[in-house]
């Protein structure tokens, strides 16, 4: 019968050297409208154009993560669409704000923003 006493373990860390910040570029967003109305669809696309390293993309509509159900991953991760319905309630003061995040391991991250405006709305001074 043989005893051994198990050390616990230190913590895991990764050791992977970290990205340098150029590392990360801002995302690209492609295929907005000019203005959008409501029952219009919203068809976009985010890539990332890093060639060395691959960001993790999503997306945010107002500043609120938006549902995995509207986006969907191609080639690989370097591009992520985005596929939604436009509804009254998603505009804020006459625009959708829709913002694509790029980020890379814990510290880097980059977004690029469209608006999607409502050619219906009215700005107060032009009452």
């Amino acid at each position: 019968f043989i005893r051994s006493s198990l050390l616990p373990l230190p913590p895991f860390r990764p050791c992977f050297p970290p990205f340098p910040a150029e590392a990360l570029r801002e995302p690209r967003i492609l295929g907005a409208k000019e203005s959008y109305r409501a029952e219009d669809s919203v068809l976009l696309n985010c890539s990332s154009t890093n060639t060395q390293y691959l960001p993790v993309l999503s997306w945010t509509l107002n500043d609120t993560p938006v549902s995995k159900r509207h986006v969907r991953s191609y080639e690989g991760g370097r591009i992520l669409g985005l596929q939604l319905q436009v509804s009254r309630d998603l505009f804020q003061q006459g625009v959708i704000s829709l913002t694509c995040t790029s980020t890379l391991g814990s510290l880097h991250t980059r977004s690029t923003q469209v608006t999607l405006p409502n050619p219906d709305y009215l700005h107060a001074e032009e009452y």
